[in-house]
């Protein structure tokens, strides 16, 4: 089972699999070679050592919930894209519901929330919500995102022109100045919007 899964990690997934699925081929390297120093005679009996029925339960054990971890991930991601496809579509319900689904997949995925945060905000805009409430609903977004991911520049100064656009600017500034600090090469951030 643990070969099976090796084997499918690093054939049949995405290349961010590429280190995680070496180490469990490396496994799988390793388990060929468990008795090979030892060889048996045909009239012997093998019988597995104490030691190594649990390890190689542990083994699959680890396999099979990185393998569920990758799957969630990827599952995320093909979400995500299906989102797009449909936005650019004009279709904003389904890339609403799609953008919902990998966000409650991945709910610690920054650009995730992000995203889902702008489709609902274009599905309010057609739907003729005031400004208010579109801006409202990106702060929300962009707040988690921010929260979720400390350090990008570009959350924090997206974050500020929302906070401008909502009339306060101490809270604006203060973002700014985030972005600011994490990126000071980027001139966007220091030109006035």
């Amino acid at each position: 089972m643990g070969s099976s899964v090796a084997w499918l990690v690093h054939n049949g997934l995405d290349i961010d699999f590429y280190f995680p699925s070496l180490g469990a081929l490396g496994f799988l390297v390793l388990g060929l070679f468990w008795d090979y120093p030892g060889q048996k005679s045909e009239g012997e009996e093998t019988h597995p050592s104490s030691i190594a029925q649990p390890l190689v339960i542990l083994i699959e054990i680890a396999l099979g919930l990185a393998f569920l971890t990758g799957m969630r991930f990827y599952l995320s991601r093909s979400l995500i894209d299906l989102a797009r496809l449909s936005a650019s579509s004009s279709d904003l319900a389904d890339a609403n519901r799609y953008g919902r689904w990998a966000v409650k997949m991945r709910p610690q995925d920054a650009v995730g929330v992000l995203f889902q945060g702008k489709l609902e905000t274009q599905l309010l805009k057609e739907q003729g919500k005031p400004t208010a409430e579109l801006l409202q609903t990106l702060r929300h977004s962009l707040e988690e995102a921010v929260r979720l991911d400390p350090y990008n520049a570009e959350f924090h100064f997206e974050l500020s022109r929302v906070y401008g656009g909502l009339g306060n600017d101490k809270l604006s500034n203060q973002s700014l100045a985030r972005a600011v600090a994490l990126f000071p090469s980027e001139s966007k951030y220091r030109t006035p919007q």
